[in-house]
Parts: structure tokens; C-alpha cells; sequence
């Protein structure tokens, strides 16, 4: 069974950076017909971001760490986010339902976590549902369903302007789209605004 293993990265409970949330969301263009799922959503920071800058119908996050998800309501409190907008999900994502409506999907998940939700979303979600995704750091493996994506954005960051943050962004199921990307995208510090959302950033080392 899958289950005893963690699908995001653990050693180091990393923060997905300001700059990088506000670019995934960029590659998503949430509307007010999508609803967003954050699998490995941690403190709740991309689902709150997502509420509070696009006109999403709904942003859902799973995260298995208590510790993590209890940290999210208290900041979706905080914050006064609509929780019929903005909810969190406390347990594995493998035992949740992803044929639950979700339009788009943002996945900061290991290369294995990645292949093990890309085949519970292509065995569960209707192949006639165009679905977005954004995945962080790491690409989908290459399959017979899936290939290339469409989009790949460096970001650099304000923390860590040498480093090139990678997102890839897919859409699967619904019309063909296009089987390779054309074009990497250099995103900086300087592309958003920074200083409008309290969110921790946690030191990141590359290994």
C-alpha cells in the first residue's frame, strides 16, 4: 500500500515562497467556476493566497501533519477568509475522493507523490474535465496520458535571488492541448507585491 508514505517533501516542512504562489497563480487563472485542490497543503498559505486574489468558487487543502493544519485555521481565522471558500482537510490525500469537482490542482509534492496522484487523478477525475495543475519543483513523470507540460516558470526570489524556483504547468483531460512547452519564463521579486499577505518563508537550501 501506498499509504505509509508521505507524498511531500518532510525532512524539512519548507514554505512555498510569496513569489511562487503568486506566479502559480498566475499559470492557473482561477475563475469563478474552478475550484482549487492543494494536495500537501501545509499551513493553508496557496489556498488562502488563492481566496483572497482570484474569484475562485472554492480552494480546498489536504495536509496530513496536524501540527500544519491547525496552524491554517487559526490563520484562515485570523485572516477572516470565508470558510465556504476556503477549507482545509485534515488527513491523507490518498483516501479523499478527487472526483469531488476540483478544476485545478497546486502540487508541491515528491517525484513519487507526484506519480501516485497523477494516476488517482486520471482514475478518478472524468477524462471530459479539463483540469489545470501546477506542480512546484518537480514535473509529472512523462506517461501515456500526460506529457511535456505546457508551461515552465523559473521564479527567483526576494530571500533567495539566485536560486530559479521551477513550476510546471499541465492541463489534462477535456480538449487536446498542446504536448510540449514551448518557452521557459524568468519570473523575479519584482513581479508581485510582496509586503500585502504575512506569510513566513522558511530558509531553503538546495541539495
Amino acid at each position: 500500500s501506498h499509504r505509509r508514505y508521505m507524498l511531500a517533501p518532510r525532512k524539512s516542512l519548507w514554505s512555498t515562497p510569496m513569489e511562487v504562489m503568486c506566479s502559480a497563480l498566475d499559470l492557473l487563472q482561477l475563475t469563478e467556476s474552478d475550484i482549487l485542490l492543494d494536495v500537501g497543503a501545509g499551513e493553508g498559505n496557496f489556498i488562502m493566497l488563492a481566496v483572497e486574489r482570484t474569484n475562485v468558487c472554492k480552494a480546498v487543502g489536504i495536509e496530513i501533519v496536524e501540527e500544519r493544519f491547525d496552524i491554517a485555521l487559526r490563520e484562515m481565522q485570523k485572516r477572516k477568509i470565508d470558510p465556504e471558500r476556503c477549507t482545509m482537510i485534515c488527513g491523507n490525500a490518498l483516501d479523499q475522493d478527487l472526483n469531488n469537482g476540483a478544476t485545478c490542482f497546486f502540487l508541491y509534492l515528491t517525484p513519487r507523490g507526484l506519480r501516485i496522484i497523477l494516476q488517482k487523478i486520471l482514475d478518478e477525475v472524468p477524462r471530459n474535465r479539463k483540469i489545470r495543475v501546477v506542480t512546484y519543483m518537480s514535473p509529472f513523470p512523462v506517461t501515456a496520458e500526460v506529457d511535456k507540460p505546457l508551461k515552465k516558470v523559473l521564479v527567483s526570489t526576494q530571500q533567495h535571488p539566485e536560486a530559479q524556483w521551477p513550476l510546471f504547468y499541465y492541463e489534462i483531460g477535456g480538449n487536446e492541448g498542446q504536448d510540449t512547452f514551448n518557452n521557459i519564463t524568468h519570473s523575479n521579486k519584482n513581479d508581485h507585491e510582496l509586503n500585502d499577505v504575512p506569510v513566513t518563508i522558511d530558509n531553503v537550501v538546495l541539495t
